[in-house]
């Protein structure tokens, strides 16, 4: 699904005709309102975290004057060794534990980020549920009807759950992976009473 695709899903939720292409967005006051909805949309669900836009222990360099600076596509940051304390603040890492931006010059910081991606480049899961959601606040906010409402929130949770889905599918999540089942796997006698 293209951005185009996806503000035009919003202008016909709204009963409005759509544009055949996207150079004609800025011309259209509904349309871009509807690709403004679309972009604060993308961001809020990208910034969950999903596996499409998240990457562990991605190496960010100090500068030559200690500053890690951060690029705009960059949504959430945590410290991959769960001993620092590590946020994103003016652009830049900030150091929670000892209060400064500054780091040794040149050396790493080992960081897992949620980064913004383009619309156009979202796994189609995650892109139309990203529209439908995006329609759903563009009529709520152009129009207000509230019988509409609650059917685009229906179809809103049908796509949420279909980008769920998509995300859990390609995470290879494992039953064996979590410690509370390894534990059942590993222990050496069966807990008295527990088949009768």
């Amino acid at each position: 699904m293209t951005e185009l695709e996806a503000v035009n899903i919003a202008l016909q939720t709204i009963g409005e005709m759509t544009l055949t292409t996207a150079t004609t967005i800025p011309d259209v006051y509904e349309a871009s309102t509807a690709l403004e909805i679309l972009t604060e949309t993308k961001r809020a669900v990208l910034s969950q975290g999903l596996n499409c836009n998240t990457d562990t222990n991605w190496d960010f360099t100090a500068d030559t004057t200690g500053y890690v600076a951060l690029a705009s596509t960059v949504l959430r940051i945590e410290a991959s060794d769960a001993t620092n304390n590590y946020i994103a603040k003016d652009n830049k890492v900030y150091n929670k534990d000892k209060n400064t931006f500054l780091f040794d010059p040149n050396s790493k910081v080992t960081l897992d980020v949620v980064w913004d991606l383009d619309f156009d480049n979202l796994p189609p899961a995650i892109a139309y549920y990203v529209a439908i959601k995006a329609a759903r606040l563009t009529y709520q906010r152009l129009i207000g009807s509230t019988d509409v409402i609650q059917v685009l929130l229906r179809d809103e949770e049908d796509a949420k759950q279909k980008m769920i889905e998509h995300d859990t599918d390609t995470r290879n999540y494992n039953i064996f992976d979590t410690n509370s089942t390894r534990r059942v796997i590993t222990r050496t006698r069966n807990p008295r009473g527990l088949f009768g």
